[in-house]
């Protein structure tokens, strides 16, 4: 991952501080999440990568606010278009 773009850097960084808001059972799912797609998107731009990853983010934010863990959110969402 290239962290000469000012935006990425930035995204980065603001991802990094609300990892902490993470429970420590979602954070450490959100982790091996963002390793897996950092690594997988190597060849992909950037500042996408980092886009994607901050949705997800703040979708696991959000969904354990409401009490739910983010495996089962993110279970929950991934089938929701297998299910139509």
């Amino acid at each position: 991952m290239s962290k000469n773009n000012p935006t990425v850097e930035a995204l980065v960084k603001q991802n990094n501080q609300l990892r902490d808001e993470l429970l420590e059972e979602n954070k450490s799912y959100y982790e091996d999440l963002l390793t897996y797609i950092r690594t997988a998107g190597l060849f992909y731009d950037d500042l996408e990568v980092e886009r994607l990853l901050m949705q997800i983010l703040q979708d696991i934010l959000s969904a354990q606010h409401d009490g739910q863990s983010a495996e089962a959110f993110l279970e929950k969402v991934l089938r929701k278009p297998l299910m139509r």
